[in-house]
């Protein structure tokens, strides 16, 4: 009966060890699932955000008002190292989300 005990004080124990590490352990998922940021020329930062978004999200939409030849060729590099960030024309736009969050009814 006492090693009966014992185990059991033991699983519970190593239960509630795991529920801890598991709580206070940082998740290591992405935030979100998509964010679109605007691609301007005279924004100094846009590297420094664009890395720091591709940590955060699943999938950028890069939207390119006006860019600089250093900015597209960054894009370029970027996209090709990460297939689900995409380049598109600010007139593109309203087409490309209503392309992707369009949802039809059937009944």
């Amino acid at each position: 009966m006492d090693w009966f005990l014992i185990l059991s004080a033991f699983v519970l124990l190593l239960t509630a060890f795991a529920e801890i590490l598991c709580f206070f352990r940082p998740l290591r998922k992405k935030q979100c699932f998509v964010k679109i940021l605007p691609l301007f020329v005279d924004d100094s930062e846009f590297s420094e955000r664009l890395e720091k978004l591709s940590l955060e999200c699943e999938k950028i939409i890069i939207v390119e008002y006006s860019a600089d030849e250093e900015q597209s060729e960054l894009c370029r590099k970027f996209i090709c190292n990460n297939p689900d960030t995409e380049l598109i024309s600010c007139k593109d736009l309203e087409k490309y989300l209503h392309k992707m969050f369009a949802f039809e009814e059937k009944i």
